[in-house]
């Protein structure tokens, strides 16, 4: 085999795992967006589960200010948990609060 031979043939390589790993990708986003479907969680909980940080109290409060506004306006429930230090929190659909982070929120967090 020639060196040009050799060069496309790792290219050929190169593109057949770039197929698998974006189908991969694409399975897994899918689980994932299946399972976020069903998903309830407070904005402090939202953001560690799934951009692995968190914010100060105001900004959370204005975040859930923000995410109430949203749910009341399109009638998603919106549901209440006991919470030792507030007595109880708001609990949203993660799909909402995904919305409003990702929109207004972003230059906050941390890429995972």
């Amino acid at each position: 085999m020639d060196l040009k031979q050799q060069i496309l043939h790792e290219i050929k390589l190169i593109n057949e795992n770039n197929i698998r790993l974006i189908k991969h990708v694409e399975k897994l986003t899918s689980i994932l967006d299946k399972e976020k479907q069903t998903k309830k969680f407070t904005v402090q909980a939202y953001l560690k589960c799934y951009r692995n940080t968190s914010v100060d109290t105001l900004t959370a409060m204005h975040i859930g200010q923000k995410v109430t506004s949203i749910c009341n306006k399109f009638n998603i429930p919106i549901e209440k948990i006991p919470d030792t230090r507030y007595g109880k929190v708001n609990v949203y659909d993660v799909t909402v609060l995904e919305a409003v982070i990702n929109k207004e929120y972003s230059h906050l967090m941390k890429a995972t």
